[in-house]
């Protein structure tokens, strides 16, 4: 979030090439694996100047199931038929493949890793540009308020969303996760503010 509101908003654009390597996990779709390194991406990110802050291992991020509540309230998109399906497991068993996921998303690491239908959802979008947003909702659907994973800060997602469409740099950084066994998606915010903690 930037603290002068009232600066000329510039256009967003990624200056780094993406990498030419496969994702080694199910969970972590292919072009979020190659843009990993696109610090433009993450300019509006204080803790992101310089230095590499990849890693994994004790802080990965926390395998966190999806409520009933939301399950029922997330909409239900198409799943690319190439896509793969991440293996089914407890949560224990998916909270181990966390610890060995290299750190990627809008957040380092992502806090919460949504796990949907027992299985790690894929994280299939990471601060899209209006062509990357576009891209993917013309394989799925127009992404909507509904995919937050918490209804109280829809507006923050709104905000960010008419961000991106405009080819502006977002207010506010996201993760957008797909389900690949049900389709469900799921989009939490990188940042929450203080005096409501998000569920």
């Amino acid at each position: 979030m930037r603290d002068d509101e009232s600066k000329p908003r510039e256009p967003w654009r990624i200056t780094e090439p993406e990498l030419d390597e496969p994702s080694p996990h199910a969970w972590v779709a292919g072009r979020v694996w190659r843009q990993r390194r696109q610090w433009s991406r993450f300019i509006f990110e204080d803790e992101r100047a310089g230095g590499d802050i990849f890693g994994r291992g004790e802080d990965s991020a926390r395998a966190i199931p999806v409520t009933p509540e939301l399950f029922a309230r997330a909409p239900v998109m198409p799943v690319p038929p190439e896509e793969p399906v991440p293996p089914e497991g407890s949560l224990e068993e998916q909270q181990a493949r966390l610890r060995e996921t290299h750190e990627v998303g809008a957040e380092w690491p992502p806090d919460r890793w949504p796990v949907c239908c027992r299985r790690l959802a894929v994280l299939t979008l990471v601060n899209p540009t209006a062509a990357e947003l576009t891209a993917w909702e013309w394989r799925r659907r127009p992404l909507t308020l509904e995919t937050l994973d918490d209804a109280r800060y829809e507006g923050m997602l709104r905000r960010a969303l008419e961000d991106v469409r405009a080819d502006r740099l977002p207010y506010m950084s996201f993760n957008v996760f797909q389900c690949h066994a049900c389709g469900r998606v799921h989009v939490r915010l990188a940042k929450y503010p203080k005096m409501a903690p998000s569920k």
